[in-house]
């Protein structure tokens, strides 16, 4: 990734591996509250449709249980970076990859 025209990437690798399983579920709860809706079929004829009630149904979550691998890692500095350094670096204490920075 290069950032402010900077001469070299912000962070570079020589290979990534990521192996691993990601589940999308939605949480289990009661059915979604509903309203009817009533919605014109041509001129003469309309039909009544039930519809879930707006951020009435459970949030879609992910789990994932990955693991990254990462070689020849490589890094910069530039000015104006210091907010994308510092993501980065919060990704390599959670992650557990070290030498970022």
């Amino acid at each position: 990734m290069n950032f402010c025209g900077g001469g070299a990437p912000l962070a570079a690798a020589a290979e990534v591996r990521v192996a691993g399983g990601v589940a999308l579920a939605r949480q289990a709860a009661a059915p979604p509250a509903t309203y009817e809706r009533v919605i014109a079929v041509g001129r003469a004829r309309a039909v009544r449709v039930a519809l879930a009630a707006r951020h009435a149904r459970p949030l879609v979550k992910a789990f994932t249980d990955l693991r990254v691998d990462v070689a020849d890692v490589s890094s910069t500095y530039g000015v104006g970076l210091e907010s994308t350094i510092a993501l980065v670096r919060t990704l390599e204490l959670y992650s557990g990859v070290s030498g970022l920075f």
